[in-house]
């Protein structure tokens, strides 16, 4: 992997401002032009990879591993809710069959709602994944390239580093980052293709869902502080090969370091390395049935909607002991 010049996570009594001139990561191309497509790191998902992914199934204990649905995404900045879900049909309670019919609209990414970032999610000094020009990437109506469709097969082996577990503690704080140093030893278990699923612990959102919290909002809009990696995580995550990168938050630490800056976790996997990011996973009940049966392996599936030129998808994963 090429080096990294890395964005300072440290905690500090007030955030930089770098008015958006960010010269971080230089000569980082991480895994740009490593394979002849644009799928990043599903390449890593083989047939031998899946077949590991379902060997690791021995007690048929099934986690689903979602949160519902919240109608605060964790921003003030829309005005609308995160998601509007309705009935558009339903039949009268007479004759021989009924039925009801529902949609859904819905945002695809915020800090509450679990969900998959597609690679053309974000980018980086005018570029996405392997080069592209970020115009050639996004437009107005659509992704025109790294949509979602990418990681329809995301099936694999998961690998759970309970940073909590690892601390001793019940929880990352809000507001803290996890070191390098901290997982780096749990990262000796994850093979080329795994895909990495890190707690740090969502206590956080039991003061936090269905309401706004008392201290108002940050530079970006955002209602929540949360806990999060450093960029040296990334690096190691990233030079074990794995195939996706999952936590139970939004991955970046917030308040960010930077107000101009506040996704270096997200530029780093998603721009860099071609590794999608899926976020808020509900990890409380798998993480205690991985403690009590001494295991960190599992059977692991996120596949999002099949949904050509999206930069995400809401998903409900599950993993199966």
């Amino acid at each position: 992997m090429a080096g990294t010049e890395a964005f300072s996570s440290d905690t500090e009594p007030s955030p930089k401002r770098t008015g958006g001139d960010h010269s971080v990561w230089p000569g980082h191309t991480g895994n740009w032009k490593r394979w002849g497509n644009d799928l990043g790191t599903m390449n890593l998902i083989t047939p031998q990879v899946v077949l590991r992914a379902a060997a690791t199934i021995r007690l048929g204990e099934v986690f689903p591993i979602s949160f519902p649905l919240n109608l605060s995404d964790g921003a003030t900045y829309f005005d609308e809710p995160a998601y509007l879900h309705e009935m558009v049909s339903v039949s009268e309670p007479t004759g021989f069959m009924q039925d009801a019919g529902d949609k859904i609209a819905a945002r695809q990414h915020g800090l509450l709602n679990t969900h998959l970032d597609a690679l053309g999610h974000v980018g980086c000094r005018g570029q996405a994944f392997n080069g592209h020009p970020w115009d050639e990437v996004a437009s107005r109506e659509r992704l025109l390239q790294l949509d979602v469709t990418a990681h329809l097969g995301l099936i694999t082996r998961g690998v759970l580093i309970d940073v909590p577990r690892l601390r001793g503690t019940d929880a990352v704080p809000p507001g803290e980052a996890v070191q390098a140093s901290e997982i780096e030893g749990a990262l000796a278990d994850v093979l080329p293709g795994d895909a990495v699923i890190v707690r740090l612990g969502t206590g956080w959102r039991d003061d936090l869902v269905g309401s706004a919290p008392d201290g108002g909002t940050d530079d970006n809009g955002f209602l929540l502080k949360l806990p999060g990696l450093t960029t040296e995580c990334v690096d190691l995550i990233a030079a074990r090969d794995a195939c996706a990168l999952g936590t139970d938050c939004s991955a970046d630490r917030l308040p960010a370091d930077d107000p101009d800056f506040r996704g270096p976790i997200h530029m780093l996997t998603e721009v860099f390395y071609g590794m999608p990011l899926i976020h808020n996973l509900d990890l409380e009940a798998l993480a205690a049935a991985c403690q009590a049966h001494d295991r960190t392996t599992f059977f692991f599936s996120a596949s999002p909607v099949n949904l050509p030129g999206a930069t995400g998808s809401l998903v409900s994963p599950v993993a199966i002991l």
